[in-house]
């Protein structure tokens, strides 16, 4: 029986020592990567309890090794199996994964990031007073029984406007900025030439500012060139081992980000230029325009509960080492709609303070944009008062 020298002592403190100071890494994980979800939380866990179930089985095949009950060599022959093992069952374990993003390809547009949806194709357009709603998630997005507020919109107006059936189309979409919007007016919607265009987009537009996120790539660019949003998933995926290793490291140790407060959003620029080309295009159609500020939950002193809502704040507008704080949210939303009002004014639109009319509260808000179920009526029908009171549907 081998017996245990002060080589060993050492050997085991140093093995004991590792162990503790991953564990304790683990302790501390970033929260950007548990915004991840399920995965990065049972990994978590994983690692927590595998940590020291591995320092531990490790130690007590040293002991035994050096106590003469195992073979050594019994021990590498069996770690060689083991590494065998993963090595031909990764291939497949990689290509299960892989699979899921070659799946998710259809998504996704070249230009506009996400697939934009297609007007109705039976749409007879010669029937309808037709009124176009374009933005987006808090455009496209629906409550629990499939309905948005633009649908609850067509009920709070009038059947019929110069005997014409009202329609109100939704055609937001997730993700979209004022330059998507634009993009996709210009080549999917614009030939239908609505009677009224109502616009509400800031939220997005406000994102593309953050160029030190991980949604981002390089310095901000007016034409959001920079921006990558949601095509980010695929362009920078990597392998399943990729994946692991960094999930791992962002869960190991996490060192706070630089806390970025700003008042300056180089985005405002483009954000006009793309919401004058719109107005340019309407003016040219002879389309009316409805441009409406976005509700926004973010404000002063919001509550640890309530800040951990915030998806801008807490996952996209987050890069390796900044982060925005709530102080730049509030002051970006606060700008993006000044502006939308402004351009309203000078632009010869009308505009519909929609912010002013739905509480910050988590009542009506289920992160800094997005509403709960009983949010949608009173969206619809501020924008119904503000649609008669502006006099475009006459």
């Amino acid at each position: 029986m081998g017996r245990i020298k002060a080589l060993d002592l050492l050997v085991m403190l140093l093995i004991l020592a590792i162990g503790v100071v991953a564990f304790c890494g683990f302790l501390r994980p970033d929260p950007y990567y548990l915004e991840k979800g399920l995965v990065a939380s049972a990994l978590l866990w994983l690692l927590r309890i595998g940590v020291p179930l591995l320092t531990l089985l490790i130690l007590s095949i040293y002991l035994a090794i050096r106590r003469g009950k195992i073979s050594g060599p019994l021990v590498g022959l069996m770690c060689f199996s083991a590494a065998v093992a993963l090595a031909l069952g990764y291939p497949v374990a990689d290509y299960l994964y892989q699979k899921s993003y070659v799946q998710q390809i259809e998504k996704y547009h070249p230009y506009l990031q996400i697939r934009p949806q297609n007007a109705p194709a039976d749409l007879k357009r010669d029937e309808l007073f037709l009124i176009m709603c374009v933005g987006g998630s808090t455009t496209e997005f629906a409550d629990v029984e499939g309905q948005g507020w633009e649908g609850r919109l067509q009920k709070l107006l009038p059947e019929t406007i110069d005997g014409k059936k009202v329609k109100v189309l939704n055609m937001g979409k997730q993700w979209y900025t004022t330059q998507h919007v634009l993009i996709n007016y210009e080549l999917n919607l614009r030939h239908l030439k609505p009677d009224v265009l109502i616009v509400m987009e800031s939220v997005n537009d406000l994102l593309t500012n953050a160029d030190f996120s991980y949604i981002s790539h390089g310095s901000f660019r007016p034409d959001y060139g920079h921006f990558y949003g949601p095509v980010n998933r695929l362009i920078d995926r990597k392998g399943l081992v990729g994946f692991l290793a960094d999930m791992i490291a962002g869960l190991w140790n996490y060192t706070p980000r630089e806390m970025i407060t700003t008042k300056e959003f180089p985005g405002l620029a483009s954000y006009e230029r793309n919401v004058r080309t719109l107005l340019d295009f309407a003016k040219l159609d002879g389309t009316k325009v409805v441009l409406m500020s976005e509700p926004y939950f973010f404000k002063p002193g919001m509550s640890e509960e309530e800040r951990k809502t915030l998806q801008l704040l807490n996952y996209q507008a987050v890069g390796p080492t900044k982060q925005w704080t709530i102080e730049t949210a509030i002051a970006g939303m606060e700008a993006y709609n000044a502006k939308m009002a402004e351009l309203a004014k000078s632009g010869g639109a009308h505009f519909i303070d929609l912010e002013k009319s739905i509480p910050k509260t988590l009542e009506y808000f289920y992160d800094e944009v997005h509403y709960r179920q009983n949010t949608f009526p009173l969206v619809a029908s501020a924008v119904a008062e503000g649609l008669k009171n502006s006099g475009v549907l006459r």
